[in-house]
């Protein structure tokens, strides 16, 4: 008897096939890391824009009773959650992390879910309708661009200037500087945003955590770096930059004035022929798919050589840490969207694809914002890895339990 979720199970493999294609051609010598920065570059500023200007412009009627915002809500409370169980494990827990940057570097491991790369495949192969999974891997994905985007940045601009004041011996000119590429391979990089932010951090040695010693010293220092207006002001302007930010307001402009449904659409909601569209515009949207198309297949090509290009370095944390933050990431956060889904009462169609959103693994984007402004490339890079590595077995085990408890059968 062939297995229930086999769609599921070719897709992982397909992921993972894709990841270990560009790992073996990182070993031959086709590709290096320059590969991996030009085709990070091209889906952040090109493909990823296009996916989600047609996903959201096209694919997506705001007006319609199948909308339901709440599956935006839910993942939005996700993100606020793990924010304030990063600063909890960075007050309380750790002894030698306690900077703005270590609460950065938590929130990029439990939140900064792979939701279009992972995220659209995956949950391709288990709706009726492709286009469902197009629009839960981008609703998913929008509260990461318009709530946890910006403050990634505030937290890691303001790391550089708290590692500044807590080793005022270390001068500007002192300071050692590199030249460092983005080796984010995907989509919501948000930050590969500017590549080039390497040229405006210097690398700047963190003597001793012992200057954190008291709460009292750390909470005034954190309040002193949140009223800077030089930091607010770079976070700002770095935001709106982002090509993916740009592409989500392009979007919801098409679909708010309905012009996407109207014109662009060749069937209506009943699926019968529109009357309204306009033969003319098919390249629009099919330029638009075309380009979309290429993000999940050169991300994860990207991904692998990446992971060759690093090495050792790719798990180099102690593994009780990376069980840590795997329990939290892949068994924690996927069991609170199950309670948030039961509070917002989804349809059993929106619940199952919000757990199992929530239950990938973090992108290889959150690797690429660590490694520009120096702080938890080790943490990252090992949950990176890992996650992916047990996104598979992950996913189905999900899918098992949710199937024997009975919850939201589709």
């Amino acid at each position: 008897m062939v297995y229930k979720y086999i769609s599921v199970v070719n897709v992982g493999i397909q992921i993972v096939g894709t990841v270990v294609l560009g790992a073996l051609s990182s070993w031959i010598g086709v590709f290096d890391n320059t590969f991996v920065v030009d085709a990070t570059k091209f889906v952040f500023w090109v493909a990823l824009p296009s996916l989600v200007i047609n996903g959201i412009g096209v694919g997506i009627d705001f007006y319609s009773d199948a909308f339901v915002w709440d599956f935006i809500k839910v993942f939005l409370l996700i993100r606020v959650a793990s924010l304030l169980l990063s600063f909890f494990l960075v007050i309380a827990v750790f002894r030698e992390r306690k900077g703005l940057g270590d609460v950065a570097v938590q929130f990029l491991n439990f939140s900064w879910i792979s939701t279009i790369v992972h995220g659209i495949p995956i949950l391709t192969a288990i709706l009726p309708d492709p286009a469902m999974a197009v629009f839960f891997g981008l609703m998913a994905g929008i509260s990461s661009f318009l709530f946890q985007l910006p403050l990634q940045l505030f937290f890691l601009e303001a790391s550089v200037l708290e590692r500044q004041m807590l080793s005022p011996e270390v001068t500007d000119e002192e300071a050692p500087t590199a030249e460092k590429e983005s080796t984010e391979p995907h989509e919501i990089n948000k930050v590969d945003e500017d590549t080039h932010l390497e040229e405006e951090h210097a690398e700047i040695k963190l003597e001793s955590d012992s200057k954190f010693e008291t709460p009292k010293s750390r909470l005034a220092l954190w309040l002193e770096l949140v009223s800077r207006r030089d930091i607010l002001a770079q976070v700002t302007g770095r935001v709106l930059r982002n090509p993916v930010l740009w592409g989500i307001c392009i979007g919801f402009i098409i679909s708010l004035s309905t012009f996407g449904k109207t014109y662009l659409r060749p069937l209506n909601d009943e699926k019968e022929p529109n009357t309204n569209y306009v033969e003319g515009l098919e390249w629009f949207v099919a330029l638009l798919n075309w380009l979309g198309d290429m993000v999940s297949p050169l991300s994860l090509f990207s991904m692998g050589v990446w992971m060759h290009q690093q090495g050792k370095d790719l798990i180099s944390i102690s593994w009780l840490e990376l069980a840590g933050s795997m329990l939290v990431k892949l068994v924690l956060i996927p069991l609170l969207m199950v309670g948030l889904v039961d509070v917002y009462d989804l349809p059993n169609t929106y619940a199952r694809s919000a757990v199992l959103v929530a239950a990938l693994p973090i992108s290889l984007a959150a690797f690429s914002l660590g490694k520009q402004f120096d702080i938890g490339e080790a943490s990252l890079a090992a949950n990176v890895t890992m996650g992916t590595i047990l996104m598979l077995p992950t996913l189905l085990a999900w899918i098992e339990v949710m199937d024997h408890f009975e919850l939201y059968l589709i």
